[in-house]
């Protein structure tokens, strides 16, 4: 399954999530995510979770930004260290990025982890 079939078809599902409800409740921010050549726009607020295709005329507050080969490892079931949290995952692995407003990124660290908690939960092999 690519990046972009998984985030849509599980983007209820963290929506859902008690969690992340709790964590996005005062959220307000819009992110891309690129693996290679695919990208994906999710836009958080108030506890509320939209993702779409990028637009030529869309702006984000940041970019996460990772080759596929690391993409797999970080949303395996029991990812190794350095890819089980966001955080390390854009600091300590090569060829994996975090642009533009970190500082938004920051703030919001535990409901954008989250969002990536679930989609890791939800078909992993």
């Amino acid at each position: 399954m690519t990046m972009k079939e998984r985030v849509q078809q599980y983007a209820e599902t963290v929506q859902a999530d008690p969690e992340f409800y709790e964590s996005s409740r005062r959220a307000k921010y819009q992110f891309a995510l690129q693996v290679e050549n695919e990208t994906c726009l999710f836009h958080v607020e108030a506890s509320s979770l939209h993702v779409k295709e990028e637009g030529w005329n869309d702006s984000w507050d940041f970019t996460i930004q990772t080759d596929e080969l690391a993409w797999s490892r970080f949303m395996e079931k029991m990812p190794p260290p350095n890819f089980q949290h966001l955080l390390p995952f854009v600091l300590k692995v090569e060829g994996t990025a975090l642009t533009g407003n970190r500082m938004i990124a920051m703030q919001h660290i535990r409901s954008l982890n989250r969002i990536f908690q679930v989609l890791r939960e939800c078909d992993s092999p």
